[in-house]
């Protein structure tokens, strides 16, 4: 049996559908270095709500891992350096 975001998969590649602002958002943490658990705690969403939105990212900007999705979300300008969370800091 297809779980939703894998019969959504075919659609958002067929079609020019922007990242939402959600989307964007869980991508701006992972640019920062934030892990999904990370996300979905700040968040208060489940891990796995988070990896299927990346999955939808993934889907959208046509990229085959998470580092490929953040290049080209910068490089479209969808995300700016600026707008980026602070680093986490290492744990000592």
């Amino acid at each position: 049996m297809l779980t939703n975001t894998q019969k959504l998969l075919p659609l958002v590649r067929c079609a020019d559908t922007p990242l939402t602002d959600h989307e964007l958002k869980i991508l701006r943490y992972i640019i920062s270095g934030y892990s999904n658990k990370e996300i979905a705690e700040l968040l208060n969403l489940s891990e796995k709500t988070i990896k299927n939105h990346m999955t939808v990212v993934l889907a959208k900007l046509n990229a085959s891992n998470r580092t490929q999705a953040a290049i080209l979300a910068m490089q479209k300008g969808l995300i700016s350096v600026e707008e980026l969370k602070p680093a986490k800091t290492a744990s000592k």
